[in-house]
């Protein structure tokens, strides 16, 4: 799994095959790369919480408490429901917003589903950041 995060919040998740299906057993965590600094990357929690998403009505939560604190290493935890998964099997992709003061939004990718060009090179350039940071 990775992912990113851009100056208005918004947050994009390309999941693999063994992501989803792991996804609804335990968390998964994979590399947030922040989109107008690439060399600052932190970590990405996902996990299925039925329990936790009916709060919001919106079938996912995002915890944001831990990207604020530090300029590395920080850490942004994500919960979907039900809803969302299956919406992730069935189409491919899920999102909708996750601060409604902010209009921020999420969105999440089967990565082997993606057909749009512009979000296929987009997840290429969020591989080639965490690649250059690696080396």
């Amino acid at each position: 799994m990775i992912a990113s995060i851009d100056e208005y919040r918004d947050i994009k998740i390309f999941l693999d095959p063994v992501d989803l299906e792991v996804l609804q057993r335990k968390r998964i965590e994979g590399v947030l790369v922040k989109m107008l600094e690439p060399e600052k990357q932190g970590i990405i929690g996902l996990s299925f919480n039925q329990e936790r998403v009916k709060r919001t009505g919106q079938n996912v939560e995002v915890d944001t408490s831990g990207f604020f604190v530090a300029e590395s290493n920080f850490c942004i935890d994500v919960f979907i429901g039900e809803f969302r998964y299956q919406e992730i099997l069935t189409t491919g992709k899920s999102e909708t917003r996750y601060f409604t003061s902010s209009g921020s939004k999420i969105e999440i990718y089967d990565r082997t589903r993606l057909e749009d060009f512009n979000l296929n090179m987009y997840a290429e350039d969020i591989e080639f950041y965490i690649k250059e940071k690696q080396d």
